[in-house]
């Protein structure tokens, strides 16, 4: 019987290879009654086992900066602050990430000395939950040294072997500034007549972003440097 059963489902000997088993043909999906009930099951379903740890990143405002000093004195004395991680003691601890460039450099998990892009993990905050964490972050004082932003990989590359990367810096600032206006525009149209409310974030989004086309503003400006550069 087990065997009449399997030679049933069984594919002819002609569709044994992976390809003609599935290419082409309908793949009946079993997963949506699931989701269409709310019944799915995610990683954020799972329990939580009482006396887990959670934890909060505090983040770099700039895109390219030193960093002369971190004070966590104050959030290690918050009441349920565990720990605060900064790079140092996580190059102390660990290992850098693999990574399959062929130049010789490290990435660690927190900057370490220097930030290079907004938004990149500068410490960390353990404590016996989300909420404290988060709030520990506030009392980390982190003092930076502002360096000069390069946004065009061209431009850095100039910019590092020595050569007036002047141009190619123009030319991607005015881009990005007119993009920027550009998704702002398409912002405020998906709001509507809300999008000009200035209770509203994408308001002041169109409003910072515009600034930069407006006369003496940072488009006018590099626009003058492009031609200057150009011989114009």
């Amino acid at each position: 019987m087990l065997q009449m059963v399997m030679a049933a489902s069984s594919p002819p000997p002609s569709e044994t290879g992976p390809e003609r088993r599935w290419l082409g043909r309908s793949v009946e999906r079993i997963e949506d009654a699931t989701l269409l009930i709310g019944r799915g099951q995610y990683t954020d379903d799972l329990p939580v086992r009482a006396g887990t740890l959670h934890a909060a990143v505090l983040r770099s405002p700039h895109a390219h900066a030193e960093i002369l000093r971190i004070d966590a004195a104050k959030a290690k004395a918050r009441p349920g602050v565990v720990a605060v991680l900064t790079g140092r003691e996580i190059k102390q601890d660990s290992d850098p990430f693999l990574i399959v460039l062929r130049q010789p450099m490290d990435q660690w998990s927190l900057a370490i000395d220097r930030v290079r892009f907004v938004g990149e993990a500068v410490a960390l905050v353990v404590a016996e939950d989300r909420y404290l964490a988060e709030d520990a972050l506030d009392d980390i004082a982190v003092e930076y040294r502002k360096l000069p932003a390069v946004v065009d990989p061209l431009a850095a590359l100039e910019k590092d072997a020595g050569r007036n990367f002047t141009l190619t810096a123009a030319q991607a600032k005015l881009k990005t500034g007119r993009l920027a206006v550009r998704c702002a525009e398409e912002a405020v149209q998906i709001h509507g007549g809300y999008g000009f409310i200035e209770e509203y974030p994408v308001c002041r989004f169109y409003r910072d972003a515009k600034i930069l086309t407006i006369g003496e503003g940072t488009d006018e400006i590099q626009q003058m440097v492009i031609a200057r550069a150009l011989g114009a």
